[in-house]
């Protein structure tokens, strides 16, 4: 049987893909065909069952959702939360491993949190405060690195999606579920919440997996990626979008809408990626995945107008008009984060954590910076012509370097 199924396989494969398993040792291709039914594999797992690759899918699955659900959290507990902390956690999830480091993650946020209740000064929230933001960072700069290390590329934009969803949605729920406890218990119950929903591992393993010193260098590795058009460009582009279709209506409106950006920036570009490598008879090259973003892109700039455009001319009477536009930015939103970041991932994925705290570092620092000038800009110019401010950076700094990307490669 597994001869037959091999020798189907073979069929349809490319020179490089024969060649990769060829390689292979016949132990190793009858293991992957009886674990997985098919040599059809990118990357090609070991023949460790410990090998993410290798889990059943219901491991994976559990795993990712713990992982998306520390996002969630991560986001929605301190969304101001310190932007160069991953920095930090990137080089020592790589040398021992992501377990430890999302546990220390857990264990410690929880202690923070608890001070966080227990503060009666400013001064020691703001202490409690920035230790939350100091050990909560890692889910939302190494999960990327989880997603990569797990599912396979044919299936990593959906679990990608679902990953960034988290990340995105934390900031307008947070606010949205708390605004309730704090009006109908008492404030301090939002930090006793936060402290009993992260779930605590039943035991602690703590070892080193890469015998390489930990140097002061290896913490702003990331930032090699600045020159790096594949990685800085996808960057910038999303930030920018972020920045104005995301952060500026959460602004005045909770929105939960991404979910519906993320049918099309998850599964939509998994078919996408396959369909075009069927159509080849060979693996597509990254940026074909990028013709998903330029939708993305439209309803971002669309949504974004709309939104400034009708809070302009609201009245004393109730209009809906403004939401419809943060309906439609927040879809265009969340599909430009699932295509970027997978495309980033996708050009390195060797070095999967470092792309992702690249990728956050910059979204942040451009999450942190709008609203500081947005209320000068709005006195200026009014809602309508933020509007147009809004549409020039989106295409100069977000729809014209992909284009370049493109017609690069």
């Amino acid at each position: 049987m597994d001869r037959k199924k091999l020798a189907t396989e073979m069929e349809y494969r490319t020179d490089d893909e024969e060649d990769e398993i060829e390689v292979l040792s016949p132990e190793h291709q009858h293991y992957l065909l009886q674990r997985h039914g098919t040599l059809d594999l990118d990357p090609m797992p070991s023949m460790d069952p410990a090998d993410p690759y290798n889990w059943s899918n219901s491991k994976k699955i559990i795993n990712h959702t713990l992982v998306a659900f520390h996002a969630i959290v991560a986001t929605g507990a301190l969304h101001r939360r310190p932007r160069r902390c991953p920095l930090f956690w990137r080089p020592l999830a790589n040398r021992y491993g992501r377990r430890p480091i999302f546990l220390i993650s857990l264990l410690c946020s929880v202690a923070g949190n608890i001070g966080c209740a227990k503060s009666h000064t400013y001064a020691t929230m703001g202490l409690c405060r920035a230790i939350t933001g100091f050990f909560i960072s890692p889910a939302a700069a190494i999960g990327s690195a989880v997603v990569s290390e797990t599912f396979f590329k044919r299936e990593r934009a959906t679990y990608m999606g679902i990953w960034t969803i988290m990340v995105t949605c934390g900031v307008p729920i947070a606010p949205f579920i708390f605004g309730f406890v704090a009006q109908r218990v008492d404030y301090r119950w939002i930090y006793w919440i936060l402290a009993m929903v992260p779930p605590i591992a039943s035991y602690f393993h703590f070892r080193r997996i890469d015998p390489r010193p930990l140097t002061l260098t290896s913490l702003f590795q990331p930032f090699i990626y600045s020159l790096k058009p594949r990685i800085c460009l996808p960057a910038i582009s999303y930030a920018m979008v972020f920045m104005w279709a995301f952060i500026l209506p959460t602004i005045l409106i909770p929105e939960i809408f991404p979910l519906i950006g993320e049918q099309l920036g998850g599964r939509t570009s998994d078919w996408w990626m396959r369909r075009r490598h069927r159509v080849l008879n060979a693996p597509p090259p990254p940026e074909y995945r990028l013709w998903l973003s330029y939708p993305g892109f439209a309803l971002s700039i669309i949504g974004t107008v709309v939104f400034l455009v009708q809070i302009q001319h609201l009245g004393t009477s109730w209009n809906i008009t403004p939401l419809i536009g943060v309906v439609i930015a927040s879809v265009g939103n969340q599909l430009v984060t699932t295509v970027l970041i997978t495309y980033a991932v996708d050009c390195y994925r060797e070095d999967a954590a470092g792309v992702g705290v690249f990728i956050v570092f910059v979204r942040q620092t451009w999450g942190f910076i709008g609203p500081f000038w947005w209320n000068a800009l709005i006195d200026k110019v009014q809602y309508t012509g933020m509007a147009g401010v809004a549409v020039a950076f989106m295409v100069v700094f977000s729809v014209l370097p992909i284009v370049w990307l493109q017609v690069a490669a």
